[in-house]
């Protein structure tokens, strides 16, 4: 939240099944204690850095708990795993196991608030959320630990006596509402429910699970059902303690922790329900064979092969699915990936099994196609048939298996340690794994043996008669004509074509696809440094001259035998133009895939290898073992230096960034309007039309130019943290110098700079979305908050955001069910402090700035009574933040890597930080909002971007208030419920659809009345009230509007070059 780069997260699905294990009581010791509970072992295989205790217990009601103790851990809470999913919808009604999930937060019997729940965590530093997957819905939290009896106490009564209120049903049903709405134009989302909706339709599969307002209260409300019995009755059938997981961490003991399990999840009831079962397969002969035309949304192409396989996870010790990844995966030379993107064919390959229903699994591969490699789709089924045939035929010996047992054995031997709330809520669903040893919990995923049976016998399902295939493209076939009924998507089915069939099953194998090399990146040695009681808290500098600065930390923390090495290689001009920055995004698209063929062999050793573009020039981190790093970043240094771009090369990384701009367009209004505003604060920050427009306009032989320039004066800033020999460090000084023969000019150098806005500002750009279905629209509201280098400005906005954070959401969600996605942040740019409010929503973007100028309003109010111990309890959970602690090297160098990239190298800022949260007042407090957030504020600076619908109209159907409507027609003798106006503003999403239901409903209830005038003058009438009262409000209110970004930004100044904070000298 407060780092200086965004990683893109890895998404990864959670399969999950249940099954009761039933322990023999003699194996097992039985406390003797008030309540009992059962051990099951505490013998958990781990990794050697993981500091947690473990402890495996059974409640009296059956619950499997599974117990974490870490004495430092700043953060405690509880994940809990119910084996019950949308499969076990009713037929008619979907969506209610995802409604259940929501419904459960809205108050219990011991809580009855609707809030009560979510506002002692958001008061506590806490957090919760919940999923809803096909057989598993998964609830977890966590708070602060001084907190955390009462949180799990709230959080245990979630399943013992949740109220399940009808007043609750209006309010989360739109909540469920927009989260559908929210991925009605996500190719992802429609893809998957395109692959339900052509499945068996007997199979659970078929159903869609998100479910909305429609299927939850239109619906239901005809029928006569009352949806609030109907979730009670789910809860009461399908939520058992033997159907149930839970997970609880914490800095307490582990014999507190067992004590805190018994007290207050004894009491779940115990129905001895069996785990839902389903039988029907999802693909049978009717999908099997076809090939389904899929128009996405965004321009994408892209080919998946399904092939229905039985479950493979009771063989997670040998996964054969996994070994099979590996060898399609390979990105080495003689790979199914490397032979066709050398012929300009395909951006990407990745395959993965996972669980569909009852013993189904789907083995899927996905292949990204460039526009060649669409027009020749059927030969690269064809090459992917001859490898999987190849590998039947000639697999490799078993030398070869043993060494990616190896590599996983170190993996998991020295793995970093998790965060606790993410890695309690996956425990909690791979104990519903009935196949998993108690005592393999945490190491599941990780390869143990090899079966060459089991890894036969799925090779010998992949065959071209068993599968079926999706093919994504806005361009072929050029006629879609069905549509899939919940997402609206178009597509086409075909059988395989006569030539495709000859296509796959040719016999001769091309001779170019190899088996991967020897790894020869696979740690042998595994040396420590010693954990010291007088850790150094800052990097040394170790060199420093006109090509290259050397930072080092030894590891005097962790012990672990790993090294983090981190360049910024520093290029002029790299980012000066949009086109400057797309020639070098290009190229270096073109170098990675390079270096990945040639050394991909250590990513598969447990080696992460990055190399991304940043707006000074190319960022390099290697993360791994200290034995090989530097054999690594020798081999990588050298790929760099050597390479040498190919024509089919750049016109598939060329291919991939059309893509990626391309589906910006399209891409959701709330990660698109935080994806504008970077051009707000960073000068060499390009708009995606621009750079769509220059990724266009580059040629192979502007991508040959940069390639030749492109190491002739860099300047590279180094950072080792880990153990490192004194001959080694030596070694890194001689590689990286090695990238450039000539040295750079100081001014060549300077750090980026950040727009500074003027004070008492009020700026609005406004922009459309470029997507015409898209219904949603969405607003960022930015404030900036001070310098970055003051540590008190830093405490107190650390301060304000943990505030703000626990009351923004209830009140603009929850209460007001403004959105669906509400979220606030902080970012931190050169020198400069941002705030953001964003949302996503039907309602236009101006509106819901009026709603947060309202929020800050009030929250004003609560500032001025805030109390000692408010603000005393907010800074004690802001304190272990900045104590110095680290979870994992990784988390450390980071630390150490921001600090360098601020230009300030202020590596003590943490302590500052932490001195300044020590010293704050409530005036302090007080002073900073009036100055920095409070909307009436002379010194405050502050920018809104509005991202409004095409859809979006003057007045909308939202703007209409349901009481004064009711009250005009009852006026005018016409009768309608609140109850019956909600459904049809819900159903509308235009006003003439509203007024034309309207219509419909009236007409119906009175049949002999002339009812069309009347509801034509309300709507009139009131149009033209809410349209004047907008442009009243508009008018009145006093910002900037403005559409050129260009021009704006030309109007800004730019922060001070930021310097360090000692000289040079000082830092050696």
């Amino acid at each position: 939240m407060w780092s200086y780069f965004i990683f893109f997260s890895l998404i990864f699905l959670l399969k999950t099944e249940s099954h009761i294990i039933q322990h023999n009581k003699t194996d097992h010791i039985l406390y003797k204690r008030a309540t009992t509970a059962t051990l099951l072992t505490e013998n958990i295989k781990k990794p050697e850095g993981d500091h947690y205790s473990y402890r495996l217990i059974q409640l009296s009601n059956g619950l499997k708990t599974l117990l974490i103790s870490y004495p430092d851990s700043l953060s405690a809470g509880a994940a809990l795993d119910v084996k019950v999913g949308h499969f076990s919808d009713p037929d008619d009604i979907p969506g209610v196991a995802h409604f259940c999930e929501h419904l459960l937060f809205m108050g219990t019997k011991k809580y009855p608030g609707e809030d009560d729940f979510s506002e002692y965590l958001l008061t506590h530093a806490g957090t919760y959320n919940a999923y809803t997957s096909t057989e598993d819905t998964n609830y977890f939290f966590s708070v602060e630990p001084k907190s955390f009896e009462k949180a799990l106490d709230m959080f245990s009564q979630l399943f013992i006596s949740p109220l399940i209120l009808k007043r609750s049903v209006e309010r989360e049903a739109h909540a469920v509402d927009l989260e559908h709405k929210k991925n009605l134009q996500n190719d992802a989302w429609r893809l998957f429910q395109l692959e339900k909706s052509i499945s068996n339709p007997k199979s659970p599969y078929s159903k869609f699970g998100t479910g909305d307002y429609v299927t939850l209260v239109e619906n239901t409300r005809k029928k006569g059902i009352d949806i609030a019995s109907v979730v009670s009755k789910f809860f009461s059938t399908y939520y058992s303690s033997n159907l149930m997981k839970l997970v609880i961490f914490s800095s307490e003991s582990l014999d507190n922790l067992e004590k805190l399990a018994v007290k207050y999840f004894t009491d779940i009831p115990n129905k001895n329900l069996e785990v839902p079962k389903f039988t029907e397969k999802p693909f049978g002969a009717d999908v099997i064979g076809k090939q389904y035309w899929y128009k996405p949304i965004a321009d994408s192409n892209s080919i998946e092969l399904v092939f229905p396989i039985d479950t493979q996870r009771m063989f997670y010790k040998s996964s054969p699915s996994d070994y099979l990844r590996h060898f399609l995966d390979h990105r080495s030379y003689g790979s199914v990936f490397y032979t066709l993107n050398q012929r300009g064919w395909i951006t990407d390959i990745s395959v993965y099994s996972e669980y569909i229903v009852s013993e189904t699994d789907a083995l899927r591969i996905n292949i990204g196609l460039t526009e060649i490699g669409l027009d020749n789709y059927e030969d690269i089924l064809g090459l992917v048939f001859q490898f999987l045939r190849m590998l039947r035929d000639n697999t490799p010996n078993e030398d070869y298996f043993k060494d990616l047992i190896k590599i996983d054995d170190v993996s998991f031997r020295f793995k970093d340690q998790p965060k606790l709330m993410s890695y309690a809520s996956h425990l909690a669903s791979v104990m519903q794994l009935p196949y998993i040893e108690d005592v393999d919990l945490l190491r599941s995923s990780y390869l143990s043996e090899y079966d060459h049976k089991q890894f036969a016998k799925l090779l010998s399902v992949l065959r071209d008669d068993n599968y079926f295939l999706t093919i994504t493209s806005k361009t072929k076939p050029g006629y879609w004509d069905l549509r899939e009924p919940w997402y609206g998507s178009e597509y086409k089915v075909d059988v395989f074509s006569q030539t495709l069939l000859e296509k796959t099953r040719k016999d001769d194998l091309n001779i170019s696809l190899k088996f991967p090399e020897k790894n020869i990146f696979i740690p042998e040695l595994f040396i420590r440094a010693n954990v010291s009681t007088h850790k150094k808290t800052k990097p040394t500098l170790m060199y420093n001259d006109t090509r290259l600065r050397y930072w080092y930390k030894e590891d005097d923390t962790f012990s672990i035998p790993k090294t983090f090495i981190s360049a910024l290689i520093k290029i002029p001009d790299y980012s000066s133009s949009p086109f400057e920055t797309a020639h070098s995004k290009i190229y270096l698209d073109m170098l990675i895939n390079h270096v990945s063929t040639q050394h991909y062999n250590a990513i598969v050793a447990g080696y992460s290898l990055t190399i991304s573009a940043i707006d000074i020039g190319i960022y390099l981190s290697i993360y791994g073992f200290s034995d090989k790093i530097l054999l690594l970043l020798d081999k990588v240094i050298e790929s760099m230096r050597l390479y040498t771009p190919s024509l089919a090369s750049f016109m598939s990384s060329r291919q991939k960034y059309l893509y990626m701009y391309e589906y910006d367009k399209v891409s959701m209004p709330y990660s698109k309007v935080s994806q504008v505003s970077l051009a707000f604060h960073d000068p060499l920050y390009w708009p995606s039309s621009e750079m769509l427009y220059a990724i266009n306009s580059t040629t192979y032989e502007d991508v040959q130019v940069f390639h030749s320039r492109r190491f002739s004066s860099v300047f590279t800033e180094v950072l080792a943290v880990g153990l490192l020999s004194n001959s080694t460090k030596d070694l890194l000084e001689i590689y990286f110098k090695a990238l450039s023969p000539k040295k750079q000019y100081p001014y060549q150098i300077l750090p980026s700079r950040s727009y500074i806005f003027k004070e008492g500002s009020n700026y609005i750009y406004e922009m459309s979305l470029l997507n015409p279905q898209e219904v949603n629209s969405a607003i960022l509201y930015s404030l900036q908050v001070g310098s970055s280098k003051d540590s008190k400005l830093i405490a107190l906005l650390n301060v304000l955001f943990s505030l703000i954070r626990s009351r923004v959401f209830n009140q603009l969600r929850t209460e007001e069910q403004l959105s669906y996605v509400v979220r606030v942040s902080s970012y931190t740019s050169t020198a400069l402090m941002s705030f953001f409010f964003v949302l996503q929503s039907l309602r236009d973007p101006f509106y819901l700035e009026q709603r947060i100028n309202a929020f800050l309003y009030r929250f004003a109010a609560f500032i001025d009574t805030i109390t000692d111990e408010q603000l005393k309890s907010v800074v004690n959970t802001l304190l272990p933040l900045f104590s110095g602690r680290y979870t994992s090297l990784p988390k450390e160098s980071g630390v150490y890597l921001a600090s360098i990239v601020s230009g300030f190298y202020d590596f003590d800022i943490r302590k500052k930080i932490y001195r300044s949260l020590k010293g704050l007042t409530k005036e302090d407090l007080k002073d900073y909002f009036y100055n920095y957030f409070y909307p009436d504020s002379a010194t405050r600076k502050k920018l809104s971007i509005h991202l409004k619908s095409q859809t979006l109209e003057s007045v909308s159907v939202r703007d209409f208030s349901p009481r004064r409507l009711q009250y005009y027609f009852k006026c005018n003798g016409l009768d309608i419920s609140l109850e019956d106006l909600s459904d049809l503003i819900e159903s509308s999403h235009l006003l003439v659809d509203f007024e034309k239901a309207l219509k419909k409903f009236f007409t119906n209830k009175y049949p002999h009345k002339d009812v069309s005038e009347i509801v034509s003058q309300a709507f009139k009438y009131l149009k033209e009230l809410y349209t004047k009262l907008k442009k009243d409000a508009i008018k009145n209110y006093d910002a900037q509007h403005f559409t050129d970004l260009t021009t704006f930004k030309n109007s800004l100044k730019l922060s001070p070059v930021p310097l360090p904070v000692m000289k040079w000298s000082s830092y050696y």
